[in-house]
């Protein structure tokens, strides 16, 4: 199984469970590994009000980027 795909099996939980702070550091994390740029976090951050909406956008937007991306998030 790839790591998008085991992205993709903890999508629902992740959607359910993570809190605002969590999504902050996890953005401020991606956007220094350079797995997300300034223009898709502020991106997430202005379209996306709603937390669940947020923890959505985020998890597919770098599952979308492949297994590197996505090994990078599950770390």
């Amino acid at each position: 199984m790839s790591t998008a795909q085991q992205l993709h099996g903890v999508r629902t939980k992740f959607i359910e469970k993570a809190s605002k702070v969590i999504l902050d550091q996890l953005m401020d994390d991606l956007l220094e590994d350079k797995v997300l740029n300034d223009g898709e976090i502020e991106g997430i951050k202005e379209k996306y009000k709603q937390r669940a909406d947020k923890a959505r956008q985020l998890i597919d937007s770098v599952r979308r980027k492949g297994n590197i991306a996505s090994e990078m998030f599950l770390i």
